[in-house]
């Protein structure tokens, strides 16, 4: 399908849950989820992996990312309410996620989340 990018492709749907995967140099996204409520990506391994870890395109809500760890040439985790037409397949709000415990290397950005990202 024309716009996505996953190893692990959830798109349209409510409910699920990604646990305890390792991902090993793939050109795709570990994870791409889009126009998803109310799920779960916990302990996500990225090994010499390509691109980003958790891409969530927009809409999405009620989610929690953690435990992602790692090295990536992408972002270990990345929110795109919109990005180009031929990296996404859906675009929306992106709110009310929980993303916590997101350690590891990345190629394009060696700066840690911003603290707005992180749990107090």
């Amino acid at each position: 399908m024309p716009g996505t990018h996953g190893v692990i492709l959830l798109h349209n749907v409510r409910h699920a849950a990604v646990r305890h995967v390792t991902v090993r140099q793939s050109r795709a996204f570990a994870v791409h989820l889009g126009n998803i409520r109310d799920f779960t990506v916990d302990g996500l391994t990225l090994d010499r992996h390509g691109r980003d870890g958790v891409h969530v395109d927009g809409p999405a809500s009620g989610g929690i990312i953690r435990n992602v760890s790692g090295d990536s040439h992408g972002d270990p985790v990345s929110l795109t309410a919109w990005d180009w037409k031929q990296y996404s397949v859906t675009f929306g709000p992106i709110h009310h996620l929980t993303i916590e415990h997101i350690t590891g290397a990345s190629d394009a950005n060696t700066a840690p989340m911003p603290s707005a990202c992180s749990p107090e």
